[in-house]
């Protein structure tokens, strides 16, 4: 599927920026997209604004190396 229109990515960006998250996809929106509960959680993580809240690259491979081996992505 492609991204819903008007969705892109350097408004998604500067929205981050500014603090304000994307709003999470449902299962019922025609979407690209909709991630699990697990995902979502570590995406909201990677979005932190503050840079020492987010978590490390190993972290992050760890968790999507365990979402992957769960079949959760």
């Amino acid at each position: 599927r492609s991204p819903p229109s008007g969705v892109h990515i350097f408004g998604i960006l500067s929205n981050l920026r500014n603090g304000v998250v994307p709003e999470r996809p449902s299962p019922n929106d025609e979407c690209y997209f909709c991630p699990g509960d697990r995902l979502w959680a570590l995406l909201l993580c990677c979005w932190a604004s503050i840079p020492e809240d987010r978590p490390t690259i190993s972290t992050i491979q760890a968790a999507l190396d365990d979402l992957v081996d769960t079949s959760e992505i």
